[in-house]
């Protein structure tokens, strides 16, 4: 099977493209920029991809079976110019859509994110639940939504994915902003942990690990379920110093140290919210969370271990 990765040197991109290599997928990288062969997967193959000119859109899906659309811009980006998040990952997926149906392509499954219902996430949420945050990365990836599932020409599933964590490919992977992987760097790093958000705010983590199992799934589910939408979480909601908590727990257990946890006076606000990401419609389709969440953060810290300190600990 020949698969195509948007953003195949990204985040969740580059992980996904070592896993499907792994269990003999064909993969192939899509990426705006030339990249030379990568060291931690050197077998997949570049293409490069204008998202402006169709016909590099059809020559990057030419005899490609199934498309996963992991490219655009992350929240801190899609605020900082709105109607260039509008383009991204609104427009730019359906010209790679419109791509895809000219050349036969089997299925399209599209990464969106959790945070189209609301910012923060409260409450009971599945896919029924009103969509109400109108910040330009809730909107934009919305409107790529709407493409994939208008579209009855095509297999598309969209994933609306909590907050992911977990090592990426290479130190150089724009993940570090991602609030486990910060905390992670920064407990290696500074052997402290400065915690800038409402310590209380609770959050949906999942692993890394499983997001890339869940994708994988819909890369082999049975075709008569299509053009439709499944929240992608890790069943584990905490808050913010409860993680931090967790984090330093790992770190006393690997490097025997507890990194001192650092409150701004400002962020000390405690509520008694509820979240429950749910995920019940992902698993009636047989998928079953690992959730190792002790072993993704150990894989994240040793990793910041590896590539961010000059301690021997």
């Amino acid at each position: 099977m020949r698969v195509l990765i948007t953003g195949g040197y990204g985040y969740i991109g580059g992980r996904l493209a070592q896993y499907l290599f792994t269990h003999g997928r064909e993969v192939f990288l899509g990426s705006r920029n030339l990249h030379q062969r990568t060291n931690w997967l050197p077998e997949a193959k570049n293409i490069l991809i204008n998202w402006c000119d169709p016909l590099s859109l059809t020559l990057a899906c030419k005899h490609i079976d199934v498309i996963i659309h992991t490219s655009g811009m992350n929240a801190k980006e899609s605020k900082l110019n709105s109607l260039e998040a509008l383009k991204v990952n609104g427009q730019y997926t359906d010209n790679l859509l419109q791509a895809a149906k000219t050349q036969k392509v089997k299925r399209f499954i599209y990464l969106s994110t959790a945070h189209v219902y609301s910012a923060p996430l409260l409450g009971h949420i599945n896919e029924n639940t009103p969509l109400k945050n109108l910040h330009p990365y809730a909107t934009s990836h919305l409107a790529g939504e709407n493409f994939i599932l208008s579209d009855n020409q095509i297999t598309g599933f969209v994933l609306r994915i909590s907050n992911a964590f977990g090592p990426p490919t290479h130190r150089d992977v724009n993940c570090w902003m991602l609030l486990v992987n910060d905390l992670c760097r920064q407990a290696i790093e500074k052997r402290a942990m400065t915690l800038n958000s409402d310590i209380s705010q609770l959050r949906d983590f999942i692993t890394l690990t499983d997001v890339i199992s869940a994708i994988d799934s819909f890369i082999e589910m049975p075709p008569n379920k299509f053009n439709d939408v499944y929240n992608l979480g890790g069943e584990f909601s905490i808050n913010i110093f409860q993680m931090a908590g967790l984090i330093g727990s790992r770190c006393r257990a690997l490097f025997n140290y507890s990194p001192e946890i650092i409150i701004r006076e400002k962020d000390r606000a405690y509520s008694q919210s509820v979240l429950k990401y749910d995920i019940e419609k992902l698993k009636s389709t047989g998928f079953k969370l690992a959730k190792k969440i002790n072993d993704e953060i150990d894989a994240t810290l040793l990793f910041c271990l590896e590539n961010f300190s000059n301690r021997t600990l």
